[in-house]
């Protein structure tokens, strides 16, 4: 095995150590391994050619015992091949090793052999013999090139112990002309090693770049394992907590009703006395809000756990428009805010409540970011959609803040808006609810002149329809 270490340049300690070596040799063998029935085989034809050329113009039996010698070669050369390619994917370092002594023997013979017939036939200075002999040195000196390049060391030698022996033969010769073809086959021979030497450079840069792509391949492979592992626990965890707050609603709604209650009676009570009335007041504000956070949370975690149910019917949605804009009327009075509904008279099939909550959600936030004005509600039917345009002369927003305005808990710190309404949460079921009833949600905005969102609601006939869905 010195010698096959020699040979390879490494032995098996140093191919497990070193990843681009063993991987050089992987593919070697794999490339003399794949190509052993084509390598082979042309060499065998072509020294059947060289034979028939040669017969009668030589010693026949001396011919034949070549041919049959090469043949013997090449076969037991592509059985050996064929035997150590199937399990070359897999093998180790020791077994590549193992792999280079069984394949060397056959390799380096029958490059040896087909240049040792410039001794065999050469000997009779008849041109064309030597013509046929040097063709044949040739074409398996750069056959040995095209399988054997990226290992240099074979290379060199399987070109040694072919085009070799003809420039030793030619030397021998001692003649001007011989010296001359002797100096030409070396080139040739320093040549086809340079040649070996670039494709080997050539194999190695593949390598380095396929093992960095391999190992940057594995880091992303893996980070991105524990990025999906980490968003699947945080998913869970935020189901989990949806629904149990879903579950939930009812009882945990249950104290701020009765607070509600307590309060309205106590506030009966301190009517009469000025200061005491105002901090009941002041106390019934603050419950609300926290009702309508509260109220909003549980509405976010019904639609986040896919606990909504979408039923379908055919209503007047211009009616529920001017509804909800009765509704609204009072607190855009105190605004000095003008809500009106314009446009078609439409029907629509949809599910009339989270609708309603969707438009009347629209509504309120115009009212609340317009101190004074108009809030507008447009309807107009086209073919198979209907579009809503929910318009306000209020403070508008930067395109900045629109990237914001539909997440959760985000209140925009408008001069001109009513903080005291709302808690950052009548958008953020404004998105969820246009994404369970599949209504297309734009919005346009400019600071200081108003705001515009528009719904574009499907219009499919049909009879009404419950159709589950769930929120994301």
């Amino acid at each position: 095995m010195t010698i096959v270490n020699f040979i390879v340049g490494a032995d098996s300690a140093l191919l497990e150590q070193d990843e681009i070596l063993l991987e050089t040799t992987r593919r070697s063998q794999e490339i003399r391994t794949t190509h052993s029935l084509l390598s082979t085989g042309t060499t065998v034809l072509a020294g059947a050619l060289v034979a028939g050329s040669l017969w009668n113009r030589t010693d026949n039996t001396v011919l034949v015992i070549w041919v049959l010698a090469i043949s013997a070669l090449a076969v037991w050369h592509i059985a050996i091949s064929r035997r150590l390619k199937k399990n070359l994917v897999q093998a180790g370092a020791h077994k590549l090793i193992q792999n280079e002594a069984d394949l060397l023997f056959t390799g380096l013979a029958i490059p040896a052999l087909a240049g040792a017939s410039v001794w065999l036939f050469g000997l009779s200075n008849n041109r064309e013999i030597t013509i046929i002999v040097m063709l044949l040195c040739f074409l398996c000196a750069i056959g040995s090139t095209l399988k054997t390049g990226a290992q240099r060391r074979i290379h060199a030698l399987m070109v040694t112990l072919n085009l070799g022996q003809c420039v030793l033969y030619y030397l021998v010769c001692a003649d001007l002309v011989s010296l001359v073809v002797a100096a030409l086959l070396s080139a040739s021979i320093v040549l086809l090693l340079l040649c070996g030497e670039r494709k080997q450079e050539l194999m190695v840069g593949v390598i380095s770049s396929d093992i960095e792509v391999k190992n940057q391949s594995r880091m992303f492979l893996h980070s991105h394992a524990e990025n999906e592992a980490a968003l699947r626990e945080a998913v869970d965890a935020n189901q989990t907590r949806s629904r149990f707050l879903a579950a939930a609603s009812h009882d945990l709604n249950q104290p701020l009703n009765a607070m509600s209650l307590f309060i309205g009676n106590l506030k009966q009570n301190f009517e009469g006395d000025e200061k005491q009335y105002e901090l009941v007041q002041g106390i019934e504000s603050t419950a609300e809000i926290l009702k309508q956070q509260f109220d909003g949370m549980l509405d976010i975690s019904r639609y986040d756990a896919g606990g909504v149910t979408v039923q379908n019917q055919q209503f007047d949605l211009y009616e529920l428009c001017e509804i909800l804009a009765q509704a609204e009327k009072i607190s855009a009075g105190k605004n000095k805010v003008k809500v009106s509904v314009t446009g078609d008279r439409v029907k629509v099939n949809s599910d009339p409540v989270l609708l309603g909550r969707l438009i009347s959600n629209l509504i309120g936030n115009a009212v609340k970011f317009t101190r004074e004005g108009m809030v507008t509600v447009n309807l107009e039917r086209l073919e198979n959609e209907l579009i809503l345009r929910v318009t306000d002369t209020g403070c508008g927003f930067t395109e900045t803040e629109k990237e914001q305005i539909f997440n959760d808990f985000v209140q925009l710190n408008k001069a001109g808006s009513d903080h005291n309404r709302g808690v950052g949460l009548g958008l953020s079921i404004v998105r969820r609810i246009s994404a369970l009833l599949d209504v297309e949600l734009q919005v346009m905005s400019t600071p200081g002149v108003g705001s515009e969102f528009t719904l574009i609601i499907p219009n499919g006939r049909g009879d009404a329809a419950i159709v589950h869905r769930k929120s994301f």
